[in-house]
């Protein structure tokens, strides 16, 4: 660990944004790939079969500690969802909301299936069941993880039976979407979303947008890429 400081300056961004005092862009950019991967690998894994997950870890064991030679705070140090203010445990970091707003559209999850897309062998696509309200889709391209969010947005054309739809992001902000009236009253809309700029604030959990549905709403909430976020979504 010593020698990996010492070289610090000389090591891949990949790897100095794990490190104490790295550059505060490098933080930011974890941090959104933490939240991207909160998504993901959640919605992965029920999707899977697996019924519960926890995210850890949740907060430092205890206020004020700081061991830049801790292997295992080198590995999972700055995953962190919380960290204390003093003596506590109040701070949150951006993947927290992330995780709350997980939380909160998946809350009464019966099922989560993967979408067949066809053509689209980067594109995930996933329905979520949910007791007593509408099913929720999840949606993201394949990029890479770490430079993916540097690129351009992936537009994509998406049938929708709604008459309205409604978008977010890993973040919690909302993604542009732009609905086509549908040829026939009996066939679907389609509506084509755009992924929005990857860098933004990031709400709290009282100003989070579409964290809960009404039964009979249709709503889809992800990430556009691994690397750069989207999502689009209905509500009635």
């Amino acid at each position: 660990m010593r020698t990996l400081y010492a070289r610090m300056a000389q090591l891949p961004p990949q790897l100095r944004m794990f490190m104490e005092d790295c550059p505060p862009e490098l933080a930011a950019k974890r941090d959104r790939i933490n939240c991207r991967q909160i998504v993901t690998r959640n919605v992965l894994a029920l999707a899977a079969g697996v019924t519960r997950t926890a995210c850890w870890h949740l907060a430092p064991e205890i206020p004020g500690c700081r061991d830049r030679l801790n292997m295992m705070g080198f590995l999972f140090g700055k995953l962190a969802l919380l960290d204390y203010d003093g003596t506590g445990l109040t701070r949150r970091h951006p993947p927290a909301d992330t995780f709350a707003l997980l939380a909160a559209c998946l809350d009464g999850t019966s099922h989560v299936r993967r979408i067949d897309v066809g053509g689209r062998p980067d594109l995930y696509a996933f329905e979520v069941s949910r007791a007593g309200r509408g099913p929720l889709q999840v949606l993201w391209a394949a990029g890479d993880v770490f430079t993916g969010e540097d690129g351009p947005g992936v537009p994509v054309d998406w049938p929708w039976p709604h008459p309205t739809v409604h978008g977010l992001d890993a973040f919690g902000s909302r993604v542009p979407s732009n609905g086509t009236a549908a040829p026939c009253a009996s066939a679907p809309r389609s509506h084509r979303c755009s992924s929005p700029p990857a860098r933004r604030q990031y709400p709290g959990p009282e100003e989070m947008p579409g964290a809960s549905g009404d039964a009979g709403e249709r709503g889809r909430m992800g990430n556009q890429r691994e690397a750069a976020g989207h999502a689009c979504g209905s509500g009635g």
